[in-house]
């Protein structure tokens, strides 16, 4: 073999040899076994290529939130769109992210709604595992697809719905009655009636049906301020309103007094008021405490209320933003504050006051809107002119430190023990006081120190001052509210609804509300301004009553009962807000 030739030092064993001549190669077969591939939640909605979606109007941008309620470093853009092999005349949401953690938000989302997508679920316990059942809930949107590319992450719902904060704005003005019934829809839909707060940035309405969906946050320029409603229905469960129906305010009256009770729709309507605020001394603001009514660029007030069946009484009351463990109140009414600190000495500092009538608080803006119709009419107010009359509804007792108190608490705060009293703010007057005891207490001391823990004797000035406890000076906050000609006209609607006439009291009476009752006379008008400048608020109670025994009453309502509010107008020297 010519391979041989040259070669040594060699062996060959076992005699066998193969020999190859020519070229050699290596073949290679590759054996495909069909295997499944596993599946994930992504394969359960459509990819969708970029090219694929044509987006035709923009209509908002999102809200994006962490998982502790943070805001994340992306924005979201949401937009109706179109995609290519769907439906022509079919619209779908199309929210599309940007930003650095794009990416993250995009997957939070999808996480989010592929799994509330099937939002009902049920364990049943087998002998030897548990079996989840998945139902499909309607009230959530509905997400279609998704595009995963990094730079361009969007996700893709069916239906082009409309943003709840969008809706209750009917030209621009917000429509309290629309609200309510959204605040109602709000309460009784899943998945948003165990939330403990509403979060209507994530409310959307289906223009075809009317029905609330659970969808993607989107930010609102417009605040839509709905408050929990805990008011049940008082019937069966009713088809939502058509979203054509929004505007006609009548409708949406009419379908709300159906499944709301009255006094749930007056509250709803009267939280939508205007404020208007006063501050001003005792002295001047006396008057107003009793639950006034008065013509805003004016300050005269114009109505009492008094005569309850059981008489009001002023309450300090405890906000969230107002709680204080160290404040308690008292059995007459006063309240007490321990100090066990120099360092809790505010310079300013108040407490809020509100009508309890009974054991709860005095719905004031309900009962007020309930008979303002009647009360206006009688009065002879000219609609054009209601919205510029305000109704008290709470006030602030203000504290202010003096300066001359801050400099002894300065000479003293070494020695001054960590035992330093109790701070008590006297009771107000009741409703029934006359006019003695209400000037007698705006004219006092509105606090004073005591180390007894009931307040029976009070601390000396002297050993104040040697304690360094600070003094104060007080003011009285009014807050009033008042609404505009929208909101009396869906009373009015609303009366009509259950064939009530406005100009009378019959809702306020079927509410068991305390009624107002106007004089009408223009001599009973005269004497009553003179008995309100040198008689008691008693006095004139009892001369009205016997005014209405001598002409047989004025007022076919008047007389029915006990609960009235007198109204009559105060003297040229009475105290107004300057």
């Amino acid at each position: 073999m010519s391979f041989f030739q040259g070669s040594s030092n060699f062996s060959i064993h076992e005699s066998h040899l193969s020999i190859v001549q020519g070229s050699q190669y290596n073949r290679v077969q590759v054996i495909h076994n069909k295997g499944k591939k596993k599946q994930t939640i992504w394969d359960d909605y459509e990819r969708v290529r970029t090219g694929d979606v044509y987006l035709t109007k923009v209509i908002g941008t999102g809200m994006i939130y962490g998982r502790s309620w943070r805001t994340m470093n992306a924005s979201s853009t949401i937009s109706i769109a179109r995609v290519r092999g769907e439906d022509k005349e079919a619209e779908f949401l199309h929210v599309g992210y940007s930003g650095p953690k794009a990416f993250e938000a995009f997957k939070q989302d999808f996480d989010r709604f592929s799994a509330v997508k099937c939002g009902l679920l049920f364990n049943i316990q087998l002998s030897s595992s548990t079996l989840t059942i998945i139902v499909r809930h309607p009230n959530i949107y509905q997400l279609f697809g998704y595009n995963d590319r990094r730079g361009l992450p969007s996700l893709i719902f069916y239906d082009a719905l409309i943003p709840v904060e969008r809706v209750p704005f009917i030209n621009g003005k917000l429509s309290p009655i629309l609200t309510v019934y959204l605040e109602f829809q709000l309460y009784a839909t899943q998945p948003f009636k165990d939330e403990i707060a509403f979060v209507t940035s994530s409310a959307w309405i289906d223009p075809r049906s009317g029905a609330l969906r659970k969808g993607p946050d989107i930010q609102s320029s417009k605040q839509l301020p709905l408050p929990r409603l805990t008011t049940k229905s008082t019937t069966s469960s009713l088809a939502p309103l058509s979203i054509q129906t929004y505007s006609d305010t009548s409708a949406v009256v009419d379908y709300v007094s159906r499944i709301l009770p009255a006094d749930a729709i007056l509250w709803g309507v009267s939280s939508y008021g205007m404020i208007c605020e006063a501050e001003m001394g005792a002295v001047q603001a006396w008057p107003y405490l009793a639950g006034s009514l008065w013509k805003r660029d004016q300050k005269d007030i114009i109505v009492r209320w008094t005569g309850l069946t059981e008489t009001p009484r002023y309450v300090c009351v405890d906000r969230w933003w107002l709680k204080d463990e160290r404040k308690t109140v008292m059995e007459d009414g006063s309240v007490r504050i321990k100090f066990t600190d120099p360092m809790d000495f505010k310079d300013e500092w108040y407490l809020e006051y509100v009508l309890f009538y009974g054991n709860k608080e005095l719905a004031i803006q309900a009962s007020w809107l309930a008979q303002a119709h009647s009360i206006f009419t009688q009065l002879g107010i000219h609609k054009d002119e209601w919205e510029e009359y305000c109704i008290l509804g709470y006030f602030d007792f203000k504290f202010y430190r003096t300066k001359e108190s801050a400099y002894e608490q300065r000479n003293t705060d070494a020695t001054l023990d960590k035992s330093i009293g109790y701070l008590f703010i006297r009771p107000i007057p009741r409703l029934s006081d006359d006019e003695t005891i209400w000037m007698s207490w705006a004219k006092s001391a509105k606090y004073f120190w005591s180390f007894d823990p009931s307040g029976q004797e009070e601390m000396s000035e002297s050993t104040r001052k040697s304690l360094g406890l600070p003094s104060f000076t007080t003011g009285i906050l009014l807050v009033g509210r008042y609404w505009d000609l929208d909101i009396y006209n869906t009373v009015e609607q609303l009366q009509i609804s259950k064939n009530l006439d406005p100009k009378t009291t019959e809702l306020a009476r079927s509410l068991g509300y305390p009624l107002m009752q106007v004089v009408r006379d223009d001599n009973r008008l005269q004497e009553l301004e003179v008995l309100a400048s040198s008689t008691t608020i008693a006095d004139i109670l009892e001369f009205y009553n016997a005014l209405n025994a001598d002409n047989c009453c004025t007022s076919n309502e008047g007389s029915e009962s006990d609960e009235e509010i007198v109204l009559y107008p105060r003297s040229n020297g009475a105290a107004v807000v300057e």
